[in-house]
C-alpha cells in the first residue's frame, strides 16, 4: 500500500513537472505572443493619440524625415547645423499606401515665430538661437516642424525621424549595404573634383550611399530630391524581399546617438510590419514645384532661394493629404542686387548666428 502511495505521489509529481508545467508555460507564451502580435500587427492601434477626423478622413500619420549635413569629424569646427534633407512620409493605415514628398532645402518661406521668410532649412538655427531658450536643439527642432507645417497649410506633422550623416552611413553599413544603378557620376568639389562613385550598377556601402544622396551638382537640389527618393524606394524594395523589414526596430536600438525619433518603439515596430504590406512600386514620389529665384541678402548681391508654385503647392497637399488648404500669394522676388542699390536694405534679417559659414551655406562648397 505504501509503495501505491509512494508511486501515485511520484506519478503526480512527473504529471506535474513534465506535462503540465510546460503545458502552462507553453499556453502563457502562446497568449504572449498572440498579444504582442496584435499589439504590433495593426498600426492604428500603436498611433492612438492622433486627431484623425480634424485633418483627414481615414488614419493617415505624417512623419518628417530629416537628414542634418552634421559629422562628428565637423564638430570641431561648427556649432551648428541645418537639415539638407526635408521628406514628409504619409502612410495611409486604411489604404496601405505611402506618399513621399521633399520639400526642397532652399525654399523660400515664413519662419514660424518671426515675421521674417527664410530658405526653409535656416528654421532650426531660428528656432535654435532664440534668445531665452531653454533647450536650443528642442526649440530648433520645434521651429523646425512648425515650419513645415505651415508651409503645409496646418497640416499636421505627428512624428519626425533625424538623422546625421554620420547615421545615414552607419545604417546602410549595419545592413549590409544595397546594390542600386547610380545614374549620375558623383565627383567632390560640386562636380569639378575626384571622381567619388562611377555610374552604373554596383554596391553601395554607407560612405558611397551617402556620396549620392548628398550629391547636387548634376541638377541641383531639385534632381537630389528625386534621386534621393529613388533610393530610398529602393532600399525599401531590397529589405522587403530579403525579409529583413524586421531588422529595423533592433537596428534603432543600436543607434540612438545618430538617430532622434519621437516614435516608440512599438510604433517603428510596427511601421516595420506595415511596410512588408506595402507594395514598393506603389510608394508614390513627388518634389514641391518651383523656381531658382534670386534676392540680395544682407552684404550677399544675389542669393538663390527656391520660390514655391503656389498652385502647385495646393494641388499638391490635395493629392497626397486629401486636404484643401487656403492659397498663399504667388511670391516673385526682386532679383540680383543692382550696383547702384544700397546694400542696408534686406527683405528679411539675417540668420541670428555668428558670421562662421555653417555646412550648408552659401558661402561655402561641400562636396
Amino acid at each position: 500500500m505504501l509503495k501505491k502511495i509512494v508511486s501515485l505521489k511520484t506519478d503526480r509529481r512527473t504529471l506535474i513537472k513534465y506535462v503540465l508545467l510546460p503545458g502552462i508555460i507553453t499556453t502563457f507564451l502562446l497568449l504572449g505572443g498572440v498579444a504582442l502580435w496584435r499589439h504590433i500587427s495593426d498600426p492604428a492601434d500603436a498611433f492612438t493619440e492622433e486627431d484623425w477626423h480634424l485633418y483627414f478622413d481615414q488614419k493617415v500619420v505624417n512623419i518628417a524625415l530629416l537628414g542634418f549635413d552634421r559629422t562628428a569629424a565637423r564638430d570641431k569646427y561648427y556649432r551648428l547645423y541645418r537639415p539638407d534633407t526635408i521628406m514628409i512620409a504619409a502612410i495611409n493605415l486604411d489604404q496601405k499606401s505611402v506618399y513621399i514628398v521633399n520639400i526642397p532645402r532652399d525654399s523660400y518661406v515664413k519662419i514660424n515665430g518671426t515675421e521674417g521668410y527664410d530658405k526653409i532649412n535656416h528654421s532650426y538655427m531660428y528656432g535654435h538661437d532664440r534668445p531665452g531658450v531653454a533647450d536650443p536643439h528642442r526649440s530648433g527642432m520645434e521651429t523646425l516642424l512648425k515650419t513645415i507645417e505651415d508651409f503645409l497649410g496646418g497640416i499636421p506633422v505627428h512624428y519626425y525621424v533625424s538623422l546625421d550623416m554620420d547615421g545615414v552611413a552607419e545604417i546602410v553599413d549595419k545592413l549590409g549595404g544595397f546594390y542600386y544603378d547610380v545614374d549620375v557620376e558623383v565627383r567632390a568639389n560640386m562636380g569639378r573634383g575626384r571622381l567619388l562613385l562611377e555610374k552604373g550598377y554596383q554596391h553601395l556601402d554607407g560612405k558611397k550611399f551617402l556620396y549620392y544622396v548628398r550629391y547636387r551638382a548634376t541638377g541641383g537640389d531639385l534632381e537630389r530630391s528625386q534621386r534621393q527618393q529613388q533610393i530610398l524606394i529602393a532600399a525599401f524594395r531590397q529589405l522587403r524581399t530579403q525579409g529583413r523589414l524586421n531588422e529595423l526596430p533592433g537596428l534603432y536600438r543600436t543607434l540612438k546617438e545618430n538617430v532622434e525619433t519621437n516614435l516608440s518603439l512599438r510604433q517603428i515596430s510596427s511601421l516595420a510590419l506595415f511596410g512588408t504590406r506595402v507594395e514598393p512600386d506603389t510608394i508614390k514620389a513627388y518634389v514641391f514645384a518651383g523656381e531658382m529665384q534670386y534676392a540680395p541678402w544682407g552684404n550677399i548681391d544675389a542669393l538663390n532661394f527656391w520660390v514655391i508654385d503656389e498652385k502647385a503647392r495646393v494641388s499638391l497637399i490635395k493629392e497626397i493629404f486629401g486636404v484643401n488648404v487656403a492659397p498663399l500669394p504667388q511670391i516673385s522676388l526682386p532679383g540680383p542686387r543692382k550696383p547702384e542699390e544700397p546694400s542696408e536694405v534686406e527683405e528679411s534679417p539675417p540668420p541670428p548666428s555668428s558670421t562662421e559659414p555653417l555646412p550648408s551655406d552659401h558661402r561655402q562648397e561641400i562636396p
